[in-house]
């Protein structure tokens, strides 16, 4: 008799295991579904990014964005902007085609569900930084704006991009100014004066002598590198803007002595900021998990 309920027994478990995997199954499928909707249903920044014309005067900007995308449950927060500025010789085109392994357009439109994404042209003839150059990023800004209103933005670029997203967010109209609440600024100069200085890349030498006019041993021009220095302008930045500044240990083309100083300033002047050095040089891009974590930050400061 022991051995016929053992069998009975033995019979009920096996029973109940395979209703209880029938029932685990829908619900193990309905969470991957919802995992795969928000980490992944976003389009392949890549490859499927649009494009339009921001005009400002006679000026046709070209603007690179991902528009935001809840999918089909409804997920996703799309009160975020995040404003990508190129760097020196580049375009509108480079988050979308680099780092390679894993664009910064992809990480910002993977990271939180709904964000919108840009990128665009700016400065002309070399006036990257400066009215001419702030005019035209107010532009794009605007003009995706209107398509996919936001309440924050976060401006984000590497090299001159960086050093361009830093002054911008002193500089921007009080409109915009107050909704930046983060920058993400990977490899930037705080002054441009020490940076034309201190850098051993002809090229960047001679693109801030036509941004800004001239070598900094004329008092003129070294007036206009100070003018539009992030450093100098520590004073407009809006005191809840947060900044991630990222390094590079081995950079020549900026030093990171122009990014320690830089992060002492910002502290010094209320600015809730986090520096990260990483271990390359100034041509190769931070790790994804550096730009991931400095997303983070200027969102939610964690």
């Amino acid at each position: 008799m022991r051995e016929v309920y053992s069998l009975l027994w033995a019979v009920a478990l096996m029973l109940f295991s395979k209703k209880l995997v029938s029932l685990l199954i829908p619900f193990v499928t309905l969470l991957s579904t919802l995992f795969f909707m928000t980490s992944c249903g976003k389009k392949q920044a890549t490859t499927d990014c649009e494009q339009l014309q921001a005009v400002r005067g006679d000026r046709s900007l070209t603007v690179g964005y991902i528009a935001p995308s809840k999918g089909i449950l409804g997920l996703g927060d799309d009160s975020v902007l995040v404003v990508y500025l190129h760097g020196l010789s580049a375009n509108w085109q480079q988050p979308f085609q680099f780092p390679w392994k894993h664009t910064y357009a992809d990480t910002v439109t993977h990271f939180r569900p709904g964000i919108t994404f840009m990128s665009m042209q700016y400065g002309d003839s070399g006036k990257w930084v400066g009215q001419n150059g702030f005019d035209d990023i107010t532009t794009g800004i605007r003009t995706i704006l209107e398509k996919y209103p936001s309440e924050k933005i976060v401006l984000a670029g590497c090299s001159m991009g960086a050093s361009s997203a830093l002054s911008y967010t002193a500089n921007a109209p009080d409109d915009l100014k107050k909704k930046i609440v983060g920058v993400v600024a990977m490899y930037p100069a705080g002054d441009f004066a020490e940076l034309h200085e201190k850098t051993t890349t002809p090229v960047v030498k001679s693109a801030l002598e036509a941004c800004f006019g001239g070598k900094p041993e004329n008092a003129e021009a070294k007036k206009r590198y100070l003018a539009m220095s992030p450093i100098t302008n520590i004073d407009k930045f809006p005191k809840t803007t947060r900044v991630y500044v990222i390094s590079a240990s081995e950079d020549v083309t900026i030093p990171p002595k122009l990014q320690e100083t830089l992060t002492e300033e910002l502290k010094k002047g209320g600015i809730d900021t986090r520096f990260e050095s990483v271990k390359c040089s100034h041509e190769l891009p931070p790790p994804h998990k550096s730009f991931y974590d400095a997303l983070k930050f200027a969102l939610d400061g964690k």
